[in-house]
């Protein structure tokens, strides 16, 4: 459906980025969070707290502590601009010496930069975590930035993690 005016398919918005309808032009498609994906396993109670004192270890600057939510072989990705470096890294050790410290070096030092986590989500053999890495630095430079991240786990540890973070606001 187009604004009268309107050229091109433009959605539910019209010319000046008005929206016009969210009628749905099919039936949305059902979702069922929790299944479990082919050949995969839920996450357990066990895993979400694990991942959530993680969290807590990272904000605290204790990469010792929240590392042990890794898998030995771990992949670790991390998508998007805005930062000094985006891509995959492989292993526990590379995620701790060439990301986790590289981040908070930037920030100001382990410690500095927080993360401050909303939502845990269960979906399968994965968890989605929401919320808002926060923190400045001693040059006064602000950090805000929403995230999501998408963790596969399995026998109680990480084997994948993506980042989806704005660092651009």
């Amino acid at each position: 459906m187009t604004a009268a005016g309107a050229t091109g398919d433009l959605g539910p918005y019209s010319e000046d980025r008005t929206v016009t309808s969210f009628a749905p032009t099919k039936p949305w498609p059902r979702r069922r969070w929790g299944r479990v994906a082919e050949g995969g396993c839920r996450v357990s109670g066990s895993d979400v707290a694990a991942l959530r004192d993680a969290y807590e270890a990272f904000s605290r600057g204790d990469f010792a502590v929240a590392s042990k939510i890794l898998a030995p072989d771990v992949e670790w990705v991390e998508h998007g601009r805005g930062m000094p470096y985006s891509g995959t890294w492989h292993g526990a050790d590379s995620v701790v010496n060439d990301v986790w410290t590289q981040f908070a070096q930037y920030w100001g030092g382990p410690g500095v930069v927080g993360l401050a986590t909303d939502q845990f989500l269960e979906a399968g053999d994965h968890i989605v975590v929401t919320g808002r890495f926060t923190g400045r630095d001693s040059e006064g430079r602000t950090l805000d930035a929403p995230c999501a991240h998408v963790w596969r786990m399995s026998g109680g540890v990480a084997t994948h993690f993506a980042n989806y973070t704005d660092w651009t606001v």
